[in-house]
Formats: structure tokens, sequence, C-alpha cells
């Protein structure tokens, strides 16, 4: 093999090389909120009204804390950017009901995205529970 060919092959192995590089970085910082090292899980607040992409990008949902008031809520968590994805789990709250249910074992996995599709006539406050990186 020449030394041309020594270049070109490491310069097409740069973008994998970077690739791992930021996600790495990228797992590093998720481990860290407010400049605190996270030792459990995480919480994110959503509510009615709130952000529904809970999360961009593959992660862990290990429970949640939810409190609905003035009427029943529905709340439907997908593995979705935007809404459509799979349903992972469904919350029925009636109104003045709370549920804080931790997942078991190691909690359910999503690829895409969390997204939360909040409905029904009360108001939803609380959060869910994402898995601090391994």
């Amino acid at each position: 093999m020449s030394w041309q060919d020594d270049l070109t092959r490491v310069i097409g192995e740069l973008p994998l090389a970077f690739e791992k590089i930021r996600t790495e970085l990228a797992e590093g910082v998720q481990q860290y909120q407010n400049a605190v090292r996270l030792r459990g899980a995480r919480y994110v607040p959503i509510g009615t009204g709130g952000r529904p992409l809970v999360y961009a990008g593959p992660g862990r949902l290990v429970g949640w804390s939810l409190h609905a008031t003035g009427g029943a809520v529905t709340v439907v968590l997908r593995d979705s950017r935007d809404g459509g994805g799979d349903a992972i789990g469904a919350i029925e709250l009636a109104a003045g009901t709370s549920q804080t249910v931790p997942a078991p074992g190691g909690g359910v996995s999503f690829v895409e995205g969390l997204f939360a599709v909040v409905s029904g006539a009360g108001t939803l406050e609380g959060s869910v529970w994402l898995g601090a990186v391994d």
C-alpha cells in the first residue's frame, strides 16, 4: 500500500471518529444538570401547555409522577420526536388524582425521542424520570 492509499483510508475514517467523539461528549454532558453530577434518574417536567417533546434522542424512561386537576387527563408517551411513533406508555388520570410509578427493571428504552401527547379536560403537572447515562 502506498502512502497515498493510507492517507485516503485515514481521511475516510475521520467522520466515524468524529461521530464517536461527539457521542461520548454528549453522553458526558447528559450526566450533569446545573453542574451537579446525576447519580440517579433525572426528572423532566411535563404538563398541559408544556413542551410535548420531552427528550430528543435515545434514552430510558424509568418512571413518572403526575397529577391531574380540573378534569381527567390522558398522557400517551411515544418513541418519537413528533408524536407519531410507537406508544411506550399510556397514563389515565381522573380529576384530582396523582400517579407515581417507577418503571420496573432498567426502565423502558426509546430510540427516537420521548414525546408526550396530553389530552383531556383537566390540567396536568408533574414530571417523567429518565435514566441517567450508564
